[in-house]
């Protein structure tokens, strides 16, 4: 995800499957516009969401090379404000979650899973991955390849179930880079399937156009669709990535990024400067000395 914007719409669906529990037959939507924007790890969300019962929520998460923050809108038609900001790594991991559980993630779904924040790349050279099968095939004229494997989950979640174990059927697309076409993952009593579709521009692979994510649990269905449309690879400027952007101040505190390379610019050029009239006061004392 080097440079990348666009938008999505996303709706999720919770069908209750067992008649003992409120709410059968009766399926939940929520519904959520976003927009998003992405230079390199610069990267912000806007969300327009409305939830189960209706209300209506408009925020915008973002994290630039300086701050992770938090910006609700004062009601549908109100004035941004800031809910969190921080410059210390807590904030800026705490904005990355939140950028990942509310969408940012499902880009990285071309070449990655789910349940893991790795590519797939880095789970089959992984320690405790296992290859269960491999086979090739054709569908709708395309060539490709189903790979089933179990894999341990990441660092953060091997600690705390060491024997945990996904068992994973990829299918892949070797003509267009290795991208993900389906997964079906089955582990902890869920069976969870996830396809995607893509745009037909060759340049353009990884470039989402549908994705479709569907949990099956013990009592409910989890259905989650998002379509994507006007996704563009077009530099975004870093200013967009700062809370005045949105008429905003800055987050208060110690500069971490953008302001200290400038200051290590800035003290470069002093040094230059400084050995510049060093060297210039020698060759005059040479002059007068000659």
């Amino acid at each position: 995800m080097a440079v990348v914007s666009g938008s999505a719409t996303r709706t999720v669906t919770i069908e209750i499957t067992n008649r003992q529990i409120p709410g059968y037959g009766k399926p939940r939507v929520r519904r959520v516009e976003e927009a998003f924007w992405v230079n390199g790890s610069a990267i912000k969300l806007f969300r327009d969401c409305r939830d189960y019962t209706g209300v209506r929520r408009i925020e915008v998460i973002g994290i630039n090379a300086d701050y992770g923050f938090v910006a609700p809108r004062a009601g549908e038609n109100g004035a941004y404000y800031v809910k969190t900001c921080g410059r210390d790594q807590r904030a800026m991991d705490d904005a990355r979650f939140r950028l990942d559980a509310f969408g940012i993630a499902d880009l990285r779904r071309p070449y990655g899973v789910d349940w893991s924040r790795r590519a797939l790349s880095e789970m089959f050279k992984s320690d405790g991955f296992v290859l269960l099968g491999c086979k090739e095939f054709v569908e709708a004229g395309r060539k490709l390849v189903e790979v089933q494997f179990e894999c341990k989950p990441d660092e953060r979640f091997a600690e705390k179930e060491p024997s945990r174990r996904y068992h994973t059927e990829v299918v892949l697309e070797p003509r267009a880079d290795w991208r993900l076409v389906r997964c079906t993952t089955r582990g902890n009593d869920v069976l969870a399937k996830l396809e995607l579709s893509y745009s037909s521009n060759s340049s353009a692979l990884a470039d989402l156009t549908r994705l479709e994510r569907r949990h099956f649990e013990k009592d409910a269905i989890y259905t989650e669709r998002v379509a994507y449309t006007n996704i563009s690879h077009q530099p975004v400027p870093m200013s967009e990535f700062y809370l005045p952007a949105l008429g905003l101040p800055d987050c208060p505190g110690a500069p971490q990024g953008r302001s200290l390379r400038l200051l290590i610019g800035g003290m470069f050029i002093v040094v230059g400067v400084l050995l510049y009239l060093f060297y210039q006061r020698r060759k005059r004392r040479a002059v007068r000395n000659a």
